[in-house]
């Protein structure tokens, strides 16, 4: 009976809650408020981008367990939140798939071209969660994401790297 219960509250109940990071809620993250709390809970800045900028980079270890790197990445018109991403070493992390389902429910699974491989997603209103392995890496990418937000995002992108023409930006192909 225990079972079916918390079997219950996993699949119907999680999925109602709003799905935060750092205390903030993701739907209606902005830039700022973003980086206000990712600076509260001591994350350490690696690449930061000015007032132009699309994306951040932290340091994730004191964030996330095992984490190594956080690449944030809002859109450039509204600076609202468009993704996250956790970078682990390695390409089993059992402990974080358990988390997860125990925080949002059992995901929807796609297989990958290795035996071990595979794509967990969750859905949660807008915010999608794509837990995946990155084996030309050799890591595992945790990301949450806005759909929309992300289109957005990259669309600018490509506006951003014509208007550029040519200078460095190795950090945005980072968040990819």
């Amino acid at each position: 009976m225990k079972t079916v219960y918390l079997l219950f509250i996993i699949t119907f109940l999680n999925p109602l809650y709003a799905v935060e990071l750092f205390g903030v809620e993701l739907t209606t993250a902005t830039r700022d408020q973003f980086r206000v709390a990712l600076k509260k809970s001591g994350a350490k800045v690696l690449k930061q981008t000015g007032v132009a900028g699309l994306y951040d980079t932290y340091l994730a270890g004191s964030l996330l367990h095992n984490a190594q790197q956080l690449h944030v990445g809002f859109t450039k018109g509204s600076k609202k939140f468009a993704f996250a991403e956790y970078e682990f070493y390695g390409l089993k992390q059992p402990e974080l798939l358990f988390r997860l389902q125990a925080k949002y429910g059992l995901a929807d699974t796609t297989k990958g071209k290795f035996l071990s491989d595979y794509t967990y997603r969750w859905q949660n209103g807008d915010v999608a969660i794509a837990l995946y392995q990155d084996w030309a890496a050799h890591k595992t990418r945790l990301t949450y994401y806005i759909q929309d937000a992300l289109v957005l995002l990259r669309q600018e992108r490509v506006q951003n790297g014509r208007s550029l023409q040519g200078q460095a930006s190795g950090f945005m192909e980072q968040a990819y």
